[in-house]
């Protein structure tokens, strides 16, 4: 990563960012010194307790949530929904998606009204 600074501020993290290690090395006309390093801990987003996620603009209702290993996102109007992991690799697209593993998914969900993202937790 590099840099010159004394402070270091890492880009947004996501899960798979988890366990990842940092260590400073400090330079100067006497030598250098590596230190020990860290690990960074990313914490999965809170999710609600019956894991389904519903909202309401204007007049578009939108539910989302998991069956199984199923994403199912539920409109009487109108919508797209694309299902990605956390990492931002596209699994599928429609109202029902099925993926492999457990985690935590984003559905980008466009309706009539604009577009939204939420966190789903597959178990």
């Amino acid at each position: 990563m590099g840099t010159n600074s004394s402070t270091y501020t890492t880009p947004a993290t996501t899960l798979a960012d988890n366990g990842k290690k940092y260590a400073v090395i400090v330079s100067n006309f006497c030598g250098s010194i590596t230190s020990d390093s860290a690990v960074l801990t990313v914490n999965a987003p809170p999710i609600t307790a019956n894991n389904e996620i519903s909202w309401q603009e204007e007049s578009v209702k939108v539910v989302c949530y998991a069956v199984g290993k199923t994403i199912v996102t539920e409109s009487a109007e109108p919508f797209e929904a694309s299902v990605y992991t956390t990492t931002g690799v596209h699994v599928g697209s429609g109202a029902k998606v099925s993926v492999v593993s457990s985690g935590i998914y984003l559905v980008h969900i466009k309706t009539t009204t604009g577009t939204k993202t939420v966190k789903v937790l597959v178990e």
